[in-house]
């Protein structure tokens, strides 16, 4: 009588509850637990992803507001300085802060006259009723000629509101967004502008500069 030799396999061999247990797969608790486990962590790439972005976007609308401010002010002031002081003109009166300037730039002298060659007038200010620095050639003739240097003025440099008082202890009266000081061949050049940002916060900016008028 022949005997068959039957080698018994791995699979052949009694499983521990362990082993059962994973090939059977995860209990509903578990399944629980890891889409929980999953869901907080989503979430924290989420608001992580998210504050970096409105951190991202806050900084460029300060650089954008900060070159634009630095870029404005910098034609104002070029614009002053190669005018002639005695063609300097406000239609505000101190102690109100002049928020419109008229000039004309001088473009030489005519040597067998001695006299002075001025250019067309020219004038720069906030536009009534808007947030528009506007540069004009020729102000108020019918071929006036106006550019747009920003449409992110102010209505009142930062620290001054509209109340006759001098709210930010410079001298000066209810300072709009752009505001001129004037004495003698120096002019004061100050300059706020604002942003408004996604969240509804409002970004304001401030520069200012003296010029002395060259002419």
């Amino acid at each position: 009588m022949k005997h068959q030799l039957r080698i018994s396999s791995p699979c052949d061999r009694p499983r521990s509850q362990d082993q059962r247990r994973v090939l059977r797969g995860f209990t509903l608790l578990e399944l629980l637990i890891a889409m929980v486990l999953f869901g907080m962590i989503g979430a924290n790439i989420f608001m992580a992803m998210g504050s970096s972005t409105a951190a991202y976007k806050a900084g460029t609308s300060r650089s954008d507001i900060e070159f634009q401010a630095d870029q404005t002010l910098d034609r104002i002031a070029l614009a002053i300085m190669g005018s002639s002081k005695d063609t300097l003109f406000s239609p505000n009166e101190f102690p109100a802060a002049h928020s419109q300037l008229f000039f004309q730039r001088s473009l030489g002298y005519q040597t067998q006259m001695n006299s002075k060659i001025l250019g067309e007038q020219e004038s720069v200010g906030i536009e009534p009723g808007t947030s528009q620095i506007v540069w004009k050639e020729r102000p108020g003739a019918p071929d006036e000629r106006r550019i747009v240097w920003t449409n992110w003025a102010r209505a009142f440099l930062a620290g001054e509101e509209a109340n006759g008082l001098d709210d930010n202890a410079n001298g000066l009266v209810d300072e709009r967004g752009l505001a001129f000081s004037i004495d003698g061949d120096l002019v004061t050049i100050q300059l706020t502008l604002e942003r408004t940002l996604d969240d509804g916060s409002v970004l304001p900016y401030s520069v200012q500069t003296q010029v002395t008028c060259r002419n």
